[in-house]
Order: structure tokens, then C-alpha cells, then sequence
């Protein structure tokens, strides 16, 4: 919940105000409250930037004790280009936590590349391709260590989806589609390293 502003014909900002709740197994829940705020920009060459930075406040209670609390945040730049029909997008942000759980606690830094474009035929399908990189740096050594953790994690996905027009008053647009994701994580810590494999069904909605 949050308002936005138009600075110009080029440019706008906003304020949101989260909130987060979710109850989980065992009498466990976390729940949190924060602030982001925005601005986004339209650049010369069908260019835009968006930048971000938003902060919270979270509680986790597990019910054998009292969990990890801490503050979370992040700085994050977005850029996009339209090419043509091709819209070339990325991110690059920093990401940190201060909990009581030193286990928990990390600086981040993630960078993501993304390429969308509309496929041929009338079925108005996009398909779109992303690779990504994530390093985090733990405060605490680990399991079996005496050195901080150190994770890399590699990413890469592809997308098809299917956009839909509306007839709904306030909705742009809607869509839904297929996705598969491919993480790589390596760490100086063994048991921290593994492969993962996510597929999954996605839908969108934007007012």
C-alpha cells in the first residue's frame, strides 16, 4: 500500500508500506513490516531505470524457541531496453541481514540478465530467457568450519507464456505459462553445494 507520484513526463517515484504474515507447521509463523521505496525513470532509446531500496522488520517463533528476528534489506538497480519487439532487462542489487541468528546473517550481492520476446503466430505467446549470478558472505563460519561461508549460485531459466487481454475494468493484462529454472550453488563449505531443478506453473495479472 503506498502512493506514487509523477516527477515529469519522464519520471516518477512511490512509497510502499509491507506487511507479511504466514503461519506455518508446528505453531511456527513469521512475520514482518517495512517500507520500500521506488523511482523509475524513462531513458533516451526506449530505455528505462527503476531503482529501489526497501528495508523490514521480521519475527520468526518457532515453537521450541523463540526463532531468529532481524532486519532485512536491499538497494537494487533495474534497467531495461526495448529492441525492437526484444526487451533486454536486467538487475543489480545488494541485499543484507542483521538477525539474531549469525547463521542467517549475510551481505549479497545478485545480478540477473533477461531477454522477453513475442514468438511468431497468433497465439500471443512470449517466450523469455534469464541467467543469473548470486554471492552471499555469511557472518558465521558454518557447520564443521572455522571460516565464514561463502555461497555462489548460478541460474539459469526459460519461459513461455500465453498473455491474455481482459475485459475487467483495472486490468491490463493477465497471463499464464510454463517456466523451468536450473540453480548451481558452490560453496567453501561442501554442504552447501547442490543442484536444483524448478518447474512450475505461473500466472500474472497486472492492474
Amino acid at each position: 500500500i503506498g502512493p506514487a507520484l509523477r516527477l515529469s513526463d519522464s519520471g516518477a517515484a512511490g512509497i510502499m508500506l509491507k506487511g507479511l504474515y504466514m503461519d506455518k507447521d508446528y505453531k511456527d509463523y513469521l512475520r514482518g513490516w517495512g517500507g520500500l521505496a521506488w523511482t523509475a525513470w524513462k531513458l533516451p532509446r526506449r530505455a528505462t531505470l527503476r531503482v529501489e531500496a526497501e528495508l523490514t522488520q521480521r519475527d520468526f517463533t518457532q515453537s521450541e524457541d523463540d526463532g531468529s528476528d532481524g532486519t532485512y534489506g536491499h538497494v537494487r538497480l533495474a534497467p531495461a531496453i526495448l529492441l525492437g519487439a526484444n526487451l533486454l532487462s536486467g538487475s543489480l542489487g545488494y541485499q543484507f541481514a542483521n538477525t539474531d541468528d549469525a547463521d542467517q546473517s549475510y551481505d549479497r550481492l545478485a545480478a540477473t540478465l533477461r531477454l522477453r520476446r513475442p514468438l511468431p503466430g497468433r497465439w500471443r505467446l512470449h517466450g523469455e530467457v534469464f541467467a543469473s549470478v548470486r554471492k552471499t558472505l555469511y557472518d558465521s563460519p558454518g557447520a564443521y568450519s572455522l571460516s565464514r561461508r561463502r555461497d555462489t549460485e548460478y541460474a539459469l531459466g526459460a519461459s513461455l507464456e500465453r498473455v491474455f487481454a481482459t475485459p475487467w475494468p483495472g486490468v491490463e493484462t493477465c497471463s499464464l505459462g510454463l517456466f523451468y529454472e536450473y540453480t548451481k550453488s558452490l560453496s567453501n563449505l561442501d554442504l552447501y553445494d547442490y543442484d536444483r531443478h524448478l518447474t512450475g506453473l505461473r500466472a500474472t495479472v497486472v492492474f
